[in-house]
């Protein structure tokens, strides 16, 4: 099972509704199987998992979802 913070399920919102229209189905995609890398902020670990135009933003190996990001895959 995996949790969603208040702020992740806002920006998977349609964009009318202050969104940024990513679906559940791609956040669930990116993260079984996007390619991942580790960041620490504030001495929590936090796992970004990246797949096409999304990227997620993790904790407790992903098991939470902080946040979601469109993702241009440029720099």
């Amino acid at each position: 099972m995996r949790l969603y913070t208040e702020h992740a399920v806002g920006r998977m919102l349609p964009s009318r509704m202050g969104g940024s229209i990513i679906s559940p189905a791609l956040v669930e995609e990116a993260s079984a199987t996007g390619p991942t890398s580790t960041d620490v902020l504030d001495g929590v670990t936090r796992t970004v998992y990246t797949s096409g135009t999304v990227q997620v933003i993790g904790e407790q190996g992903g098991r939470i979802v902080v946040t979601v990001n469109p993702f241009s895959g440029v720099p």
